[in-house]
């Protein structure tokens, strides 16, 4: 499943450059990368699921989705938006991650071990790492603090 969430990422990390290419009728590039992703893929997961089973399928997915983000993703920027590449992927995906990073690992390996017969500590141990992760994120990207910052601040007036 780790494996899976992995490639899921990557994939949704790819939904905003993709809907950009798309709004400026960019289709012939779309079109190409995913004729080449079914070209390899279907080969690749009817060897891998043969050999390997599942978790082939899992594998073959994630590598997939990370070849979008570390190939395709550059080529989008390159030729709509020239220079922003290294600002939207080290402020806008490494800044958040990180962020998001520190305190759900501290939660993790500082926390208590997940156990089947507490399911409501394991629960609340999940929503307490989400809330942080939330939290963290948004403090960590420029626009979203000063959108806090500017609906914090008339509330901190009238107090």
């Amino acid at each position: 499943v780790s494996i899976l969430a992995v490639g899921t990422l990557c994939n949704g990390l790819m939904h905003t450059p993709y809907a950009l290419q798309l709004a400026h009728g960019r289709t012939r590039f779309a079109i190409v990368v995913n004729l080449l992703a079914v070209c390899i893929l279907v080969p690749g997961l009817y060897i891998g699921i043969s050999a390997y089973g599942a978790v082939a399928a899992a594998i073959i997915w994630a590598v997939l989705n990370i070849c979008y983000v570390v190939i395709a993703t550059p080529i989008l920027h390159r030729s709509l938006l020239p220079g922003e590449f290294w600002r939207w992927y080290g402020q806008d995906i490494l800044a958040p991650a990180s962020a998001a990073l520190v305190p759900t690992s501290l939660i993790r390996f500082a926390g208590p071990a997940p156990t089947l017969d507490q399911p409501l500590r394991n629960a609340s141990v999940l929503i307490i790492a989400a809330v942080v992760a939330q939290v963290a994120c948004l403090l960590a990207t420029p626009v979203s603090r000063a959108a806090l910052a500017q609906y914090l601040r008339p509330r901190a007036l009238t107090i």
